[in-house]
């Protein structure tokens, strides 16, 4: 199955409960949506465009049934790592294929690429049932759609450099860091949170965006799967082969050297 390093940044919510090993795992959908849970919380991202499997498919073919696999956190902050950064070819190359080892059940196998030669890596499965991810995402969008949820479009950067500032002024070694978030009539976020030792208190807030920046980002078919109740999941259409492959555009091409 083909995944992005996008689909493995979901890894990094895994930390807060690393110690779970129920929940140290990233997991991988049969659509290829990728999964990762932590303590009160869960990150889902969608799976590769088909587009881009096409592009890839000369270099990073996919062969057999797609399977949903549960990947350690360890092995994916690994791939994390490994998967080079591209420019040259607009982001082909942070992609890799995973499969299950068919020699070894507790084992997947990894191809990546770096333009010129194939790399093989070998990471380790989580063989229980991944939690029920799907009920939970399900129960959240319905409630934000059913109680008309306050909306609001945000400077991604600007809330997580707030957040990092009210961390730095209350920090909690409890490792519960409580902060009391509040969205106001006039669209303001009021974020409140106290220094346990010291009994400082800091308040933050922050407005959003109007105008065009604020227009509402509608859900696409993916994320309408969530709350479909009879349909969980996307599934890609299956490609058609033909006797002779249509070339790929010159700027996106890639050629693999053996030794």
């Amino acid at each position: 199955m083909i995944i992005s390093k996008q689909n493995l940044q979901v890894v990094h919510v895994t930390r807060v409960d690393s110690n779970i090993p129920a929940l140290d795992n990233v997991h991988i959908a049969e659509d290829g949506s990728t999964i990762g849970t932590g303590g009160r919380m869960a990150v889902i991202v969608s799976p590769v465009r088909d587009d881009v499997k096409e592009k890839l498919d000369n270099i990073l073919p996919e062969s057999g049934k797609d399977e949903s696999l549960t990947v350690s956190a360890d092995t994916v902050r690994n791939l994390v790592k490994d998967l080079p950064a591209d420019k040259q070819f607009k982001g082909l190359l942070e992609h890799c294929n995973i499969k299950r080892n068919p020699e070894n059940d507790h084992e997947c196998r990894v191809m990546m690429t770096d333009g010129k030669r194939r790399r093989n890596i070998t990471g380790r499965l989580y063989r229980r049932e991944y939690v029920p991810y799907k009920s939970l995402f399900k129960k959240a969008i319905d409630s934000g759609s059913k109680n008309e949820s306050v909306r609001l479009v945000l400077n991604l950067k600007r809330l997580l450099l707030l957040l990092s500032t009210i961390e730095k002024v209350a920090p909690d070694t409890s490792g519960d860091n409580p902060v009391w978030v509040e969205f106001t009539k006039e669209n303001y976020i009021i974020i409140r949170g106290i220094n346990m030792i010291s009994g400082q208190r800091t308040i933050g807030i922050m407005s959003p965006y109007t105008g065009t920046e604020g227009k509402w980002l509608e859900p696409d078919a993916w994320e309408r799967s969530f709350t479909d109740e009879n349909k969980q999941s996307v599934k890609h259409k299956k490609k058609v082969m033909h006797k002779k492959r249509p070339a790929i555009k010159r700027k996106y091409r890639l050629t693999i050297r053996k030794k």
